[in-house]
């Protein structure tokens, strides 16, 4: 479906969503606006696809993010489409810009800007993205974000044909592309600050994943 909306010039917004997206949108209307402003949902959550398994009787794979986005800047190197990266902090993204130059050649990675960016900033990011030609804007954004972002600067952004990602994607990538290396350590303290962030929220499922995860890291 991505490579469809880039060949037929029409305009797709993709996003990934997490488990704990699910009980926040009776209270959150934005993001349940935002969810369905999106033409394409993945998660890369067993527990989501076992769900989505469950409830649409048809067998679900789990879609993991940084595979699927590493894949299809490849797809783009073969096709010609031009890729803009957007969002995270400075110094993720202009390495993750770098390392995708250097592999596929600059005519498929035109630009990049960090997410740290003022409100006033925005008109001229859009216009920025919009020069560059880019026809494939990877994003790491939450969904509310992206798709405001897209709806508020649309007159810009028409030529862009695919919207993808999610927050914490960059992340994601640098540690699928062997950017950076963490020590075990790392890792650990890193699960034991998310866990904390999450037995502060009411959120069960949220307490659930981060104990999980923590456990399995520490055991593997």
């Amino acid at each position: 479906q991505l490579e469809d909306a880039v060949e037929n010039e029409n305009q797709l917004i993709q996003h990934w969503v997490r488990p704990d997206t699910l009980p926040k949108l009776k209270k959150h209307k934005a993001l349940k606006n935002a969810l369905d402003a999106c033409d394409l949902i993945h998660s890369d959550s067993g527990i989501f696809c076992a769900l989505s398994t469950w409830r649409s009787g048809k067998s679900l794979p789990t879609v993991a993010s940084q595979k699927v986005i590493a894949n299809l800047i490849r797809l783009a190197d073969d096709n010609g489409y031009r890729v803009f990266f957007l969002g995270s902090r400075f110094e993720i993204v202009s390495n993750l810009a770098a390392h995708y130059s250097n592999e596929t050649g600059s005519r498929t990675v035109c630009g990049f800007h960090h997410g740290m960016y003022r409100p006033e900033d925005e008109q001229s990011i859009a216009e920025q993205i919009a020069d560059s030609g880019a026809q494939i804007v990877i994003t790491d954004m939450d969904v509310v974000t992206q798709v405001n972002f897209t709806k508020r600067h649309a007159h810009l952004l028409s030529r862009v044909n695919v919207f993808t990602g999610h927050s914490g994607v960059f992340d994601k990538l640098t540690k699928y592309e062997g950017l950076f290396k963490q020590s075990r350590f790392s890792y650990l303290w890193e699960g034991l600050e998310n866990l904390g962030k999450a037995l502060q929220k009411d959120n069960v499922v949220n307490k659930f994943r981060a104990t999980f995860c923590l456990l399995a890291g520490a055991i593997h």
